[in-house]
């Protein structure tokens, strides 16, 4: 875990060296800062709403170019109707788990998925998993964004149609582990909560 925060700050001080951000002598400990400093001020200079700035700057990560082409990729997505349910959705997951503290990390269990609606989901989110994890890679954000958008239609339906937590304890926590592993999906690319749709 050390070795691995190790080399994620030396990757982010090279990159921000290159991009004149920070000086050799900059230490550890202002480095993280100084770069959020940087990109919340690059972000404004190009437009980016402040809540998408917020969302974006949630998810930890490993290069400053992927921060703004995130970024780049929302706000397109902000501006297509139809990709806003992509937000609309993320952020129904993350307010039931925020109000939820004993939502499950674990995978769920699958015989207690009993509502054709959490399978469905559940078969959605196995399905793309593969496919925004390659995006992400690729650096592809719009891609991932899109893949997205198949997760969008299960979630509405399930949420819609059962807005309630069972009330069977195995239920209750098998519904949470399914939709902590939809929100896992969506923080891959930001806290969609915290924008304003």
């Amino acid at each position: 875990m050390l070795t691995e925060v190790a080399n994620r700050l030396a990757s982010l001080r090279a990159e921000a060296q290159h991009l004149g951000w920070v000086t050799e002598s900059s230490t550890d400990e202002e480095l993280p800062l100084t770069i959020d400093a940087r990109l919340r001020e690059t972000l404004k200079d190009r437009g980016v709403r402040d809540d998408l700035i917020e969302a974006v700057l949630y998810v930890p990560y490993q290069k400053i170019m992927s921060v703004l082409k995130r970024a780049e990729a929302l706000s397109s997505l902000l501006n297509d109707v139809h990709e806003q349910s992509v937000a609309a959705a993320a952020t129904r997951v993350r307010r039931i788990l925020q109000a939820t503290p004993d939502s499950s990390s674990t995978a769920p269990d699958r015989a207690a998925l009993t509502v054709g609606e959490e399978r469905i989901l559940l078969a959605f989110v196995g399905t793309i998993s593969p496919q925004i994890e390659q995006a992400i890679k690729a650096g592809d954000y719009t891609d991932a964004l899109d893949t997205l958008d198949a997760l969008s239609e299960p979630i509405h339906r399930l949420l819609d149609k059962h807005p309630d937590l069972p009330e069977d304890e195995s239920a209750r926590v098998a519904r949470l582990a399914l939709l902590a592993q939809a929100d896992r999906l969506y923080l891959r690319l930001a806290d969609f909560s915290c924008l304003e749709i």
